[in-house]
């Protein structure tokens, strides 16, 4: 009897972008655990967020084989739960809020995340692009917090409440039917410049 169960493979060099932002979401995690300030979290998340943009390019640059990108596919989802459920819900309880608020707004969030992961995962198909997705991605999220997280620092604005009212906007696009266009090329481009502004921001906010 032949035992059909893959053999685990090592880590391959085409999921490198994927592994740092993975590592860099982790950093954030932990370092928020201890409670050491939030800039270096933030930092984290947007760099999970650029990893996100450019890992799958980066990818496409080694002949890799069918095995290998479906687990790409479902490497890519686990990062993700990792950087844009897991961080900006660790970072919510990093503040001083209402636990109760907390608690429900950090389940929905989840809960909604990892449901659109788990639809994505069951319909994803490498080799058909898509010209836009059906709801908000998850990886927006290192997009809207992290803006919210800095306007919210230079103008001396309630960052705790403007972060729990992001993640219920988030919760609610991340399932709602809607059509939104799949960046392009030229669009990453300008993704890219605005996570270098972003980065010096946040870093700017640290050194005040």
């Amino acid at each position: 009897m032949n035992d059909t169960v893959p053999v685990i493979q090592g880590f391959s060099r085409a999921n490198l972008v994927t592994y740092l932002g993975i590592v860099s979401a982790v950093v954030g995690i932990v370092l928020c655990m201890k409670g050491e300030p939030l800039v270096v979290p933030i930092l984290c998340l947007i760099v999970a967020g650029t990893c996100d943009m450019f890992d799958g390019s980066f990818a496409r640059l080694f002949h890799r084989s069918d095995h290998a990108r479906a687990i790409g596919v479902q490497l890519d989802s686990l990062a993700d739960v990792l950087s844009f459920l897991a961080l900006p819900i660790v970072v919510l309880a990093y503040f001083d809020l209402p636990i109760v608020a907390q608690v429900v707004v950090a389940s929905l969030y989840a809960l909604a995340g990892v449901t659109r992961l788990a639809f994505f995962n069951a319909y994803a198909d490498p080799d058909t692009p898509i010209s836009h997705y059906r709801g908000i991605p998850v990886t927006m999220a290192a997009l809207v917090l992290s803006v919210l997280w800095l306007t919210s620092a230079v103008a001396g604005g309630p960052t705790d409440w403007l972060w729990l009212g992001g993640m219920v906007a988030l919760t609610i696009g991340f399932v709602v039917d809607v059509k939104v266009p799949k960046p392009t090329k030229k669009s990453l481009i300008g993704f890219a410049v605005l996570a270098v502004v972003m980065l010096a921001g946040v870093i700017w906010v640290g050194l005040r």
